[in-house]
């Protein structure tokens, strides 16, 4: 089996795929995804994973302190 040839027709499906597409859609850049998550939430994640963590380790859960 020639795998290259297959690789080669792969990439001339898409290309002609993606070429009319754009041609009938027109092409939007893409634009930076997820602007609301900042570093300031990025750092309240972090800490909340990790207190999470901390308290599984600890086997604080309300399932186990009923018990």
């Amino acid at each position: 089996m020639n795998y290259n040839r297959i690789d080669d027709e792969w990439e001339a499906t898409t290309g002609v795929i993606t070429t009319a597409a754009e041609e009938v859609l027109g092409f939007i850049p893409r634009t930076k995804a997820k602007e609301w998550f900042d570093e300031e939430l990025e750092m309240a994640t972090a800490e909340k994973n990790k207190a999470y963590s901390n308290m599984l380790q600890k086997c604080n859960t309300r399932r186990n302190t009923d018990i």
